[in-house]
């Protein structure tokens, strides 16, 4: 199950930078996983009707579904779909943020992108999955000091 202060909203400002930083477009097909209460998802249908979500916590999913939201699985580590999506969106929780975006990245087609919300962590940790993430190549862009303050965090996170 999830940990309860694991979820922090994603703040529509920071939503609307992902948004462009993944260069969304129309007919991309899209994965928002540990989706929360719909926040990324909220700003995603506005311009992407091909939006899939993936969600843990029993709350979070019923809030999804009334959204009307296509919940394709409720534990993202487990869900399994070979290069499908042109574009994952993500706002994960930190206590395994490396998992999700190994997962994340057997997801993507190709050519596909990752934008995600990552902690500090990820620039400086060392543990053997932090490394492979690191063979990835993925580039970390800061965000700017208390970027969560309005979700209840006050955490430095990329």
């Amino acid at each position: 199950t999830a940990k309860a202060n694991d979820f922090f909203r994603t703040p529509k400002s920071l939503v609307q930078k992902m948004i462009v930083l993944a260069d969304i477009q129309p007919t991309d097909i899209i994965l928002e996983p540990s989706a929360g209460d719909g926040a990324i998802a909220d700003e995603l249908i506005k311009i992407n009707s091909h939006l899939d979500v993936c969600e843990i916590n029993p709350k979070f999913q019923e809030i999804l579904k009334q959204k009307g939201y296509n919940l394709v699985a409720e534990d993202f580590l487990w869900y399994h779909r070979q290069e499908i999506y042109d574009k994952i969106i993500a706002n994960v929780p930190f206590s395994n943020e490396v998992k999700h975006f190994l997962h994340a990245y057997k997801l993507l087609k190709p050519k596909g992108k990752l934008v995600s919300i990552a902690s500090a962590g990820v620039t400086f940790r060392t543990t053997k999955l932090y490394q492979e993430l690191k063979t990835l190549n993925p580039k970390f862009i800061p965000l700017p000091e208390k970027s969560f303050a309005e979700s209840g965090t006050l955490v430095n996170s990329f």
